[in-house]
């Protein structure tokens, strides 16, 4: 799409292998996300973060502990992160996840991730978080509803909502 990956983490070490297998040209670090919002100056500034953190305390399939999972953890640390950042924060957030954290508990946790992303000086709400489905969106032979949210830092944005594109094919 035109982007320049500067960088990926992952505390899995094969998930960074295939991250570098796929961008040989940006730096991995294989690490805890709490790790680097604890050091925010090993990571260069970037103008679009894209960030998923782990579905299972929000999946159908998982026990649905939700912010009560430690595994949860992640989104905030990775909210810390771009606070740590300040003017150098990224001026677009797009986050991915299972589709149902749009959903469960009645929204509330949808809410509190937009609350959170407020929090750090972006826009985020309802009207900018997205559920697509990887086969009718991109072509790929797998039906996987995820939900996407896209968030633009507040003097970035000026009062814009992110519209979601129309599929091409």
């Amino acid at each position: 799409a035109g982007f320049k990956v500067e960088w990926g983490i992952d505390k899995d070490p094969e998930a960074c292998a295939t991250f570098k297998m796929n961008f040989p040209q940006a730096t991995v670090l294989n690490e805890d996300i709490k790790t680097v919002a604890d050091n925010p100056e090993i990571i260069t500034e970037v103008e679009v973060l894209t960030a998923g953190f782990p579905c299972q305390p929000f999946s159908n399939a998982g026990e649905r502990k939700q912010f009560d999972d430690p595994r949860s953890q992640s989104f905030f640390d990775l909210v810390e992160l771009i606070k740590k950042k300040g003017s150098k924060k990224p001026k677009v957030l797009v986050l991915e996840n299972v589709k149902q954290i749009k959903t469960s508990e009645n929204g509330t946790i949808l809410s509190k991730i937009l609350r959170e992303l407020m929090n750090a000086g972006y826009c985020a709400d309802e009207k900018n978080s997205f559920i697509l489905d990887a086969a009718l969106t991109t072509g790929v032979p797998q039906f996987r509803e995820r939900c996407f949210i896209v968030a633009l830092e507040s003097g970035f944005a000026l009062g814009k909502h992110f519209k979601i594109p129309e599929p091409t094919s």
